[in-house]
């Protein structure tokens, strides 16, 4: 999407059941869904963690977590994540 001052932009679309492999932020970022959304998260070392957002509605995400996504809703979820890397990357 872009990357502009010290912000990294991007849209991420999943469809019911599909996930995002583990992976890691080296900054927080933003989570903003743009439909309604239900999301599984796994952060190593940590039990499952469900979210459900709804459009609009912001969810902040620390920075250094290992962590997969998945959308355990019954729809597509589309939602903005503006990550904040440190300074350099």
């Amino acid at each position: 999407f872009f990357v502009k001052d010290g912000v990294r932009a991007g849209v991420t679309e999943l469809q019911p059941h599909a996930m995002i492999p583990k992976h890691t932020h080296k900054g927080p970022h933003l989570v903003v869904p743009l439909t309604e959304i239900e999301l599984e998260g796994r952060v190593e070392g940590q039990p499952p963690k469900r979210v459900h957002l709804k459009p609009g509605e912001p969810a902040w995400v620390p920075g250094n977590l290992t962590h997969s996504v998945m959308n355990v809703g019954g729809a597509q979820a589309k939602f903005v994540t503006l990550e904040f890397p440190p300074e350099g990357n």
